[in-house]
C-alpha cells in the first residue's frame, strides 16, 4: 500500500524562522526567514505591510531544489533549521519540490500536516518521505484479473506482460502511457483485502529483477503530463509482510 508523506514543523518555527542559525546568507532558511517575514510582519521592501500566504509565497519563487533542501529527513535540534516550514506552506513546498517549473498554485493535498514536534531532542522526523508496499500477492492477482479497459488496474496489467516480455521497466512504463489520473487511483492507501486492489503496483526493491516502477507512478500522479522519464527517486520501497 502506499504511505503518503508527512510533515510536522517544530513548536518554535516562526521564531526559529526569523532567527535562523548562525551566519547563513543564503539557501532555504533565508529563503524561509524572508518567507515568514513578509507573511508576519512585512519589511522595507513590503513597505512593512504583511502579504498574503498566496502573495508571500508567489514573490519567494523557492526553486525546486531549495524546496527539497527544505524538507530535511533529520530530527529537528536547536542548532539547526529543520522544521521551519510553517504548516499551512508544507504542501505547496512539497509540490514545488518535484515541479519541473515555478507555479505558485501547485499544491500537494496528499501530504499529511502533523501537530507541531514539541521537543528538540526527539528523534522523530520532521519530514517523512512517502512508501509503498505491494500486497504480497500482487504477481498472481495481475496475472489473474481481467480489468475493464481503460481502468488504472488494464495499465497495470499491461505493464507487467511487457515486463514478462523482457521489456524494460524504462520501455514497458512509456509503452502504456498511464494517465495521472489512473496513477492517482492506483496509490490506493487502504490495506490490501480480497475485494480491492491496493497494493497491485509491481514491486521488488532488491535483486537481480528489481523493479522500481511504483516511483514512476507516484512521480506520474504529481505530474502536468506525460513525460515517461519522470521518476520520484525518494520514494521508499518496502517488502512486503
Amino acid at each position: 500500500m502506499f504511505t503518503p508523506p508527512r510533515y510536522a514543523a517544530r513548536y518554535d518555527w516562526e521564531y526559529k524562522a526569523l532567527n535562523p542559525p548562525g551566519n547563513t546568507t543564503q539557501g532555504w532558511p533565508v529563503e524561509m526567514f524572508h518567507y515568514v517575514t513578509w507573511r508576519t510582519s512585512g519589511d522595507i521592501t513590503t513597505g512593512f505591510r504583511r502579504l498574503s500566504l498566496d502573495a508571500a509565497w508567489a514573490r519567494l519563487e523557492l526553486s525546486p531544489e531549495q524546496a527539497k533542501a527544505a524538507l530535511s529527513p533529520w530530527p529537528v535540534r536547536i542548532n539547526n533549521a529543520v522544521g521551519i516550514i510553517p504548516p499551512d506552506t508544507a504542501r505547496r513546498v512539497f509540490a514545488r519540490c518535484v515541479a519541473k517549473d515555478i507555479d505558485a498554485g501547485d499544491e500537494y493535498m496528499g501530504l499529511q500536516v502533523d501537530a507541531d514536534i514539541t521537543s528538540l531532542t526527539t528523534e522523530e522526523r520532521s519530514f517523512k518521505l512517502p512508501r509503498y508496499m505491494p500486497r504480497p500477492d500482487w504477481r498472481t492477482r495481475l496475472e489473474s484479473i481481467d480489468p475493464k479497459d481503460g481502468s488504472w488496474q488494464a495499465d497495470l496489467v499491461e505493464y507487467w506482460k511487457l515486463r514478462l516480455r523482457n521489456k524494460t521497466e524504462e520501455e514497458a512504463w512509456a509503452d502504456v502511457g498511464m494517465s495521472v489520473e489512473n496513477a492517482k487511483l492506483a496509490l490506493i492507501v487502504d490495506e490490501p483485502t480480497p475485494t480491492n486492489d491496493s497494493g497491485l503496483i509491481p514491486s521488488m526493491s532488491e535483486g537481480q529483477h528489481r523493479e522500481t516502477v511504483a516511483r514512476r507512478v507516484f512521480a506520474r500522479s504529481l505530474a502536468k503530463k506525460i513525460d515517461p522519464d519522470d521518476i520520484y527517486k525518494d520514494l521508499i520501497l518496502d517488502e512486503p509482510r
